[in-house]
């Protein structure tokens, strides 16, 4: 448990002890000189922060396009351009009946412009998101060399995208 914030069926909660289980996608909350923990319902949780990492809910796209899952994602940047991270542990295996337990942990984002959803995996995919910036894109890239490689991947999407948020409009 660490603090957090919660805005739950249409109420803020501020300095509360939050856990969000990555496995289960689900907030858990802890009440104050309780031992019990409360699983929050899902639709009932718009967003909420913990020890600075912010979540929201998202809904899965009705276009049947799937880009989106219905579930929470950290917001790592927010402006003209958003950038969201997905956060997922699976069950690897089981050794000896439940003794030895594995979870791999797998990151997926997106960035959100002009309303769309995409899925960004590789430094070209960000790139053909602002094309209509290609220009300036390619110029802070040779002045800002960025690392791609999957340990600085989300690092250096958040550093682009908040580039390309800083450009003055067109």
């Amino acid at each position: 448990m660490q603090p957090g914030s919660a805005f739950y069926n249409g109420h803020a909660f501020a300095n509360v002890q939050l856990l969000y289980d990555v496995v289960l996608d689900q907030v858990v909350l802890s009440p104050p000189q309780s031992p019990l923990t409360l699983s929050l319902i899902n639709e009932n949780v718009r967003e909420f922060s913990i020890s600075g990492h912010r979540f929201t809910r998202l809904l899965a796209d009705s276009s049947g396009k799937g880009v989106i899952r219905t579930g929470f994602y950290e917001v790592l940047l927010d402006g003209t351009v958003q950038v969201l991270a997905k956060r997922t542990k699976h069950l690897q295996r089981i050794v000896r009946q439940f003794d030895d337990v594995e979870f791999i942990t797998k990151d997926a984002f997106f960035i959100k412009k002009a309303g769309i959803y995409a899925s960004v995996s590789r430094k070209s995919a960000a790139m053909r998101l602002f094309a209509d910036r290609g220009k300036e894109m390619q110029e802070y890239l040779k002045n800002h060399p960025l690392s791609f490689k999957k340990a600085a991947f989300e690092n250096a999407l958040v550093q682009l995208a908040s580039h390309y948020n800083s450009l003055p409009p067109r």
